[in-house]
């Protein structure tokens, strides 16, 4: 009997690359592909699950085949691309039953399961981290949080005073980790004196408080310290934000880098090492500096990859923003397009024009696709060629779109899995429909007679968020292997 040459490996190697994947990803490639492997899956005890923007059908399969006792990070999110999430979840599992969670992050989680959630992990008493994401954090003033919390996040929160935030760290004696994302802030919260007194046990301690400040230096002048500069906690103000630094560091750099004017930073590196998108708006890219981190490129003109190499690392580039128009036959865009590792398209041009540029070519690379409002996608437009130009898109985000486009999209990218339609069409009594019974709008969707599916109707969108064929997972193994 042939035996597959994986079933000699040891469990305790498999366990060692299963810790460089994601929970959905270990299933999607290891499951059965043999019963042996099969059982270690059911035996690692180590997974990572983060559902924030995941596909449906991989949502699907870890919520029925990880058991909770397996799971140690753990992310939910109830974004647009995945509406309803918490609450699918919550119908599978009860939070308290996570006994080996040491990470819990919810991002734009709803409030009524937010609640339920934070009164199942004080059941919890472990040493985990817990960050809080676009959430209303004001439950957390009612609710008696783990006692050996070591790292604690509040994202996107409004801040009037400090005291709530002093009355949860005192409360938390063995926390080392503090991050704080301030939208709405209190203007005395800028005083480096007044977090000495309460953050001094911490190891970490990073900030952004959304606020404008008119005099600065003395601002400045209270987190350059003893205490800030011993803990090397360095502070910048930047377009009304004053942050901690690099971890608040500005991400994108627009045609030329320049470091912040205000800063207690000691050098630049700090800040270029930040950097992770790049706009050009011009052919000629004449740099001073490296930016060895960027990921997203935005062009405006024809660029020479050549040109491109001085300043950043190419083939680390996973998204690429087109925003000029595409009249010609252009080899250095094609170029970039068949970069391995670039995932994400956005075309922020005229589509028509780009799709007759690359007529006959095919970029399987391409996962998420997204084109812009300034173009209406009208009964003519050429989806079939589309979708052969990018099959292999899971993600898509269209603006201005009829319903009828929209069903021949979601029926011609047949790998599809989450897509958001701004719908312009409809009238005032189908949007009040809409948003009762949203699935109103999918009904003459073929694949969608197969398949599971959630979706969202809010503001002109609808979100929808499919499963996968079972064959299609079948396919997607045997190419990997």
């Amino acid at each position: 009997m042939h035996r597959c040459l994986l079933d000699v490996l040891p469990t305790e190697l498999f366990y060692i690359i299963f810790d460089y994947f994601s929970g959905h990803e270990i299933l999607t490639i290891f499951s059965n592909v043999t019963p042996y492997i099969n059982k270690i899956l059911l035996s690692y005890s180590n997974y990572q699950v983060n559902f924030k923007s995941i596909l449906k059908f991989d949502f699907d399969c870890v919520c029925q085949q990880i058991r909770p006792d397996q799971i140690v990070s753990l992310t939910l999110s109830d974004a647009d691309d995945t509406a309803y999430q918490s609450e699918l979840f919550l119908s599978h599992f009860q939070i308290e039953s996570f006994t080996r969670l040491r990470s819990l992050t919810l991002h734009n989680v709803e409030t009524k399961s937010l609640l339920i959630i934070l009164q199942q992990i004080c059941k919890l008493n472990r040493n985990f981290r817990l960050s809080l994401e676009n959430c209303d954090i004001k439950p957390l003033a009612s609710i008696q949080i783990p006692f050996q919390l070591r790292y604690l996040k509040f994202g996107d929160s409004h801040l009037e005073s400090i005291n709530d935030i002093e009355y949860v760290l005192l409360n938390l004696p063995h926390l080392k980790h503090f991050e704080l994302h301030g939208k709405k802030v209190n203007p005395g919260l800028a005083n480096g004196h007044l977090w000495e007194n309460i953050t001094s046990s911490l190891a970490t301690f990073n900030f952004i408080f959304h606020l404008r400040i008119t005099e600065i230096e003395p601002i400045l002048h209270s987190f350059r310290t003893f205490f800030w500069s011993e803990k090397r906690w360095f502070v910048a103000y930047e377009n009304d934000r004053l942050f901690t630094v690099p971890r608040f560091a500005n991400d994108r750099c627009i045609d030329n880098f320049q470091s912040p004017v205000y800063s207690t930073a000691l050098d630049d590196k700090i800040f270029t090492d930040s950097i992770t998108t790049l706009v050009l708006s011009q052919s000629f890219v004449n740099f001073q500096q490296q930016l060895p981190n960027v990921r997203t490129l935005q062009i405006a003109s024809d660029v020479h990859p050549h040109h491109l190499s001085c300043i950043i690392n190419v083939k680390r580039v996973e998204h690429l923003i087109l925003s000029f128009p595409i009249l010609q036959p252009l080899s250095n865009i094609v170029h970039i397009l068949n970069i391995y590792g670039l995932r994400e398209l956005s075309i922020m041009t005229n589509p028509f024009q780009l799709l007759e540029q690359l007529k006959g070519m095919q970029f399987k690379n391409i996962r998420t696709l997204t084109m812009p409002s300034a173009f209406i996608f009208d009964d003519h437009y050429p989806v079939e060629q589309l979708c052969f130009i990018f099959p292999c898109v899971q993600r898509l985000r269209i603006d201005s779109i009829n319903k009828a486009i929209m069903i021949r999209m979601i029926d011609g990218f047949i790998h599809l899995s989450d897509a958001s339609f701004c719908l312009k069409s409809f009238s005032k009594r189908d949007q009040i429909d809409l948003k009762v019974k949203p699935e109103w709008a999918l009904y003459e969707v073929r694949r969608l007679k197969c398949f599971t599916y959630t979706c969202r109707y809010e503001n002109s969108y609808l979100h929808v968020w499919i499963s996968e064929q079972v064959s299609q997972l079948q396919m997607k193994i045997f190419f990997l292997f």
